[in-house]
């Protein structure tokens, strides 16, 4: 399965600027403008937790490995 698609598909409902998402091992990195980053995280970190548990489950459907998603702002 390809993580990083289902991340950016869920991303994308959520932000107004432009952002970047990438896969590295493990872990997946969502890049976003400081003015969806609040958006992406969520009120207590709601939001960016519940994309870890979707991607987590989905992982655990096809057996793979756990992976760890992050999210920062870009520079």
């Amino acid at each position: 399965m390809d993580y990083v698609v289902l991340v950016k598909d869920i991303v994308k409902d959520l932000t107004e600027d432009e952002f970047d998402v990438v896969s590295n091992d493990n872990n997946i990195t969502i890049t976003v403008s400081e003015n969806d980053y609040g958006k992406v995280i969520g009120k207590g970190g709601a939001t960016i937790n519940a994309i870890r548990v979707l991607v987590d489950e989905a992982a655990t459907l096809h057996n793979d490995s756990f992976i760890k998603v992050e999210v920062e702002k870009k520079d």
